[in-house]
């Protein structure tokens, strides 16, 4: 099921609520605001967890390593201070990941392109160019392929 506003009222607080209540849906159109207001929550939410994962994590890692350091054992640091600093960061990626590709694919849908076209970022410089151009265009009034 899609929920739907029109693009003149969906506001930021909308658009997280609409893909998130979209998690799992890849059917149906996702306007240029809500495609938008989501990378925007995106870039916002990571952040966080990096700046997070920065200040407090590392810094414990950093403690834990000067405890380690003082001890002379050095092994169970290396190993923790290359995956721990980013632990929330990564957490929080793979939670964001299906929802991105599903608004992704919406909103190739909302411009008459198939959803498939979103694995052209494989192509270096020239898919992920093209893809954001895609996600750039206004909603097609046209309705070439049925994506409900």
């Amino acid at each position: 099921m899609a929920y739907s506003y029109s693009p003149g009222e969906l506001t930021f607080k909308d658009a997280v609520i609409t893909c998130l209540k979209n998690y799992f849906n890849f059917y149906g159109r996702a306007s240029r605001a809500e495609y938008w207001w989501w990378f925007f929550f995106n870039i916002l939410v990571m952040s966080v967890a990096f700046l997070f994962d920065i200040l407090i994590v590392s810094g414990f890692a950093f403690g834990i390593s000067e405890l380690q350091h003082s001890s002379g054992t050095l092994g169970a640091v290396v190993v923790a201070g290359m995956f721990l600093p980013f632990i929330l960061t990564m957490i929080v990626a793979l939670l964001l990941l299906l929802p991105t590709l599903t608004v992704a694919v919406r909103r190739l849908h909302d411009v008459d392109r198939s959803g498939f076209w979103v694995f052209i970022t494989v192509i270096p410089i020239l898919g992920t160019v093209l893809l954001l151009y895609w996600h750039l265009l206004p909603s097609s009034q046209t309705v070439s392929a049925n994506y409900e």
